[in-house]
């Protein structure tokens, strides 16, 4: 469970860091590749997320040619998204989904489903709109697949590793993430709901 929860918290908040003889490299995650300049981004100004921040962020990604899929928000925003979509959240656990809480909503901007995604890494006032075909793995340079044996002479069997080394993807992040920033906290958004 550390090994995953370091690997996520990497594939979000991690920096890209060149490798050089003296340096190890680092793959840089969704924060560092959704945050470069030239990129798309909706700043609220300390507005409640609801269903039209949401669909002008898909907005952006649709304008710029892609299909916006996935909202990925930390726990607090997940509960106020719950709050504000009551009547249109579809609640699922696919087995390839990891995290606590994943459901699915239809979004105004293209009629596609959406699902939310909580993670908790995810910084409180802010939320990410995605088109997920950007993101993918890939064999580092020289780190196929490789298998080898690692049974010793004395085991009866067979017995063999394989290694390989990958990295992650984020194709076109300039066109298929896009930042929400600048959301009420979630613990206010949620008294505010609950007081209305």
């Amino acid at each position: 469970m550390e090994i995953m929860r370091d690997i996520s918290r990497a594939a979000i908040l991690g920096p890209r860091i060149e490798a050089t003889p003296n340096v190890n490299g680092a793959m840089g995650g969704l924060c560092f590749f959704g945050s470069q300049a030239g990129g798309l981004g909706v700043t609220v100004n300390n507005k409640i997320l609801d269903d039209f921040i949401i669909n002008d962020a898909a907005q952006e990604i649709i304008n710029a040619g892609g299909n916006p899929d996935l909202i990925i928000v930390g726990p607090g925003q997940a509960r106020v998204l719950s709050a504000t979509y009551t009547k249109q959240l579809i609640y699922t656990r696919p087995e390839e989904a990891r995290g606590t809480y994943v459901s699915t909503v239809a979004t105004q901007s293209s009629g596609n489903m959406m699902r939310i995604f909580q993670e908790h890494d995810i910084f409180d006032t802010e939320a990410w709109v995605v088109d997920s075909s950007g993101f993918g793995l890939s064999y580092l340079q020289g780190g196929g697949v490789e298998s080898t044996p690692a049974g010793s002479a004395d085991v009866d069997g067979v017995s063999r590793k394989i290694i390989g080394e990958l990295t992650l993807e984020f194709k076109n992040a300039r066109q298929r993430i896009c930042k929400i920033k600048g959301l009420t906290p979630s613990a206010t958004a949620l008294g505010s709901l609950k007081a209305a």
